[in-house]
């Protein structure tokens, strides 16, 4: 892999030349979920994005079943508070967990 390009949906169809590749530890992992904070332009404000179809390509969830990634406005002054991250927790699941 390394000196070779990778190319990904991120990367565009040059690609990005590899200079390192990181190994880890296989761990059991028994829930993957996807989350992610990212700036809405449209909103003017960070967005809380997350899913319980975590471990799979987000594009293509987001595309083929929507209804499974959750968008979550953050206020700046604020951050999140506890009960929309307890919204969150039960969106992707992990009611029982959300403390």
């Amino acid at each position: 892999m390394i000196g070779n390009s990778l190319v990904t949906k991120q990367s565009g169809e040059d690609g990005v030349k590899v200079a390192a590749v990181y190994l880890v530890e296989k761990i059991g992992i028994s829930k993957e979920l996807y989350l992610s904070v990212t700036l809405d332009r449209g909103q003017a404000c960070p967005v809380f994005i997350y899913s319980a179809a975590g471990g799979m390509n987000i594009e293509d969830v987001a595309h083929n079943t929507p209804e499974l990634v959750f968008k979550m406005p953050v206020n700046m002054a604020e951050g999140l508070n506890d009960e929309q991250l307890t919204k969150a927790a039960h969106d992707v699941g992990l009611g029982d967990q959300a403390d």
